[in-house]
């Protein structure tokens, strides 16, 4: 009992024998050449056909229902001479079309070239020419039709045809729902793309116990946005017992759980490119805020095969030792970012039609010479019991004062201040000064907003963080700052910095009195950066 409870060893024992399983599974799909995963969907409506599949708002959809519609729009995609290989871009919200478009593609061996549907322009029309797609399709969405049609000269031009689903669907429901024979299918492999990728909280509850879910799947700040909410009688008033996503973080976490009821958290790390992934099924204290664990067997067999090194915060290259000219390993508990050893180049299917940047993602000779390892751009620690945690994103972590800052560390401790909702965490540039300064983008909960003490908020940072950890700049945020997919945007934080004439909207910047000596926060005034851009005023 006691070897079990210190090194996991049967969880990594199920770990392995799930992999092996796993490999075995697809290994077979490969010499049986069904690969597609539309004969996993297929198993599934063979198992289960008429369960509910499929719930929203426009009402309920049986596993069968669901597999025909997929068949009726690879009809009807085979009909505008979409053939194996094709990608179809959509730019479509969240709905069950979405999904039956999906498979209805992936049953001809084509795939979706998912489009951000926010992208509006230059950058909607590069995506789609980087996609090859020649057919797109849209909903009913106002603003994606008028944002197709102010491109339509340009679309015209490169041969793309703009199809409303909304508009079709009469026509698309009505088409005999026939099976896309298997030869489509032949000849797929295990790298063929399978979706390609570019890139509201007031009826979410509602929507949770009307469909009766169980669980949900989270993103980004999604846990975060939901737990700003004024509470509410009703928090607990649903069925789900777990949710599974990525982004979750430690100021959130056990809050979401106590306030809404929920049991287990799944936390997972990924990426939608990545070769490397972990998984967190938590249900107590002791897995609380990891993405993953690794027990005794795991730690020896991928002790050379996932691999941390120190890397330089402010151009993003691998530390190398002068002598050897090897990477700069690190220990586990201390974290760097994290290498996965690959046999080749070519076991990373890459970019599409971009090589420059599949390139970048490889680094040579990192533990002796002639190996090659792919860089996931995040930096992660592993403690002594297995347990995996994000430090931050490559890029994120700043240089102050000659130390290294985690952006993603600062922002837990802050995010932990009572009526602190967000802190966004970033360096700014600063005219004479070396390095970038701290700053924090603070949303705070509105009845907290008037009373809010920023002497205390200083002393606690304080008392939380190394000196130069401390941000000496403050923006209070009117809105949070959540991207298209409810991560932290800090991209127009970093660009307009902290020069008051350059802040957009209503935010204030403060900062701490005294030139970043004094005991609270102040506001950050036009005259204060003249002094710092003039030399005049030294942080």
């Amino acid at each position: 009992m006691y070897l079990e409870a210190k090194f996991h060893l049967s969880k990594d024992i199920t770990s392995i024998r799930s992999r092996r399983a796993i490999t075995k599974a697809v290994d077979g799909a490969v010499q049986a050449d069904r690969v597609s995963p539309y004969y996993i969907f297929e198993r599934a409506v063979q198992r289960r056909p008429y369960d509910e599949a499929i719930w929203s708002r426009a009402g309920s959809v049986s596993w069968k229902a669901a597999y025909d519609r997929a068949n009726q729009y690879a009809q009807f995609f085979l009909s505008h001479g979409v053939k194996p290989g094709d990608f179809v871009a959509l730019c479509m919200q969240n709905s069950p079309d979405f999904a039956f478009a999906w498979v209805g593609l992936l049953a001809i061996r084509a795939a979706p070239a998912m489009i951000n549907y926010n992208l509006n322009g230059k950058a909607l029309l590069g995506c789609l020419e980087i996609s090859t797609a020649k057919l797109v399709l849209i909903d009913g969405n106002p603003e994606t039709a008028t944002k197709c049609k102010d491109l339509q000269t340009e679309l015209d031009l490169r041969g793309i045809k703009v199809v409303n689903v909304d508009e079709e669907r009469p026509h698309i429901y009505h088409i005999d729902p026939i099976r896309p024979p298997d030869d489509l299918r032949k000849g797929m492999t295990p790298s063929d793309p399978m979706a390609m990728f570019y890139t509201s909280a007031s009826q979410f509850w509602d929507d949770i116990r009307d469909s009766r879910a169980t669980w949900f799947v989270y993103v980004g700040e999604t846990l975060r946005y939901l737990l700003a909410a004024p509470p509410s009688p009703r928090d607990k008033e649903h069925h789900v017992t777990a949710v599974f996503g990525n982004g979750c973080r430690p100021d959130v976490w056990k809050r979401f759980q106590e306030r809404f009821g929920i049991d287990t958290i799944c936390e997972f790390y990924n990426s939608t490119e990545g070769t490397f992934g972990l998984r967190n099924l938590s249900r107590g204290d002791f897995f609380a805020n990891a993405i993953g664990h690794h027990g005794l067997i795991s730690r020896f067999k991928y002790r050379n095969t996932i691999v941390p090194v120190a890397v330089d915060a402010e151009t993003g290259e691998i530390q190398r030792d002068p002598k050897t000219g090897l990477a700069v390993r690190v220990p586990y508990e201390v974290g760097g970012e994290v290498l996965i050893e690959h046999p080749g180049e070519r076991a990373f299917p890459g970019y599409f039609n971009n090589e420059e940047a599949t390139n970048k993602k490889f680094a040579k000779d990192v533990l002796k010479k002639g190996d090659c390892y792919y860089r996931t751009g995040d930096s992660m620690r592993r403690d002594s019991e297995g347990r995996w945690f994000f430090l931050d994103r490559l890029g994120d972590t700043y240089r102050w004062k000659g130390e290294n800052v985690s952006t993603a560390e600062v922002s837990e401790v802050l995010g932990n201040y009572p009526g602190v909702n967000e802190a966004v965490v970033y360096g700014v540039e600063l005219p004479g000064h070396d390095g970038k300064a701290g700053a924090a983008a603070l949303h705070i909960a509105p009845d907290r907003k008037p009373s809010f003490d920023f002497a205390d908020f200083l002393r606690y940072s304080r008392s939380q963080l190394p000196r130069y950890a401390v941000p000496i700049f403050i923006r209070l945020l009117n809105e949070t700052t959540a991207s298209h997919n409810n991560k932290q945007n800090k991209v127009p934080l970093k660009n307009e910095g902290v020069d008051p004439s350059k802040v957009a909207g209503s935010d204030q910047i403060l900062w701490i009195e005294k030139h970043g000596k004094g005991n609270t926060y102040v506001p950050f005034t036009p005259k204060d950066w003249e002094s710092l851009s003039g030399g005049r005023a030294r942080l």
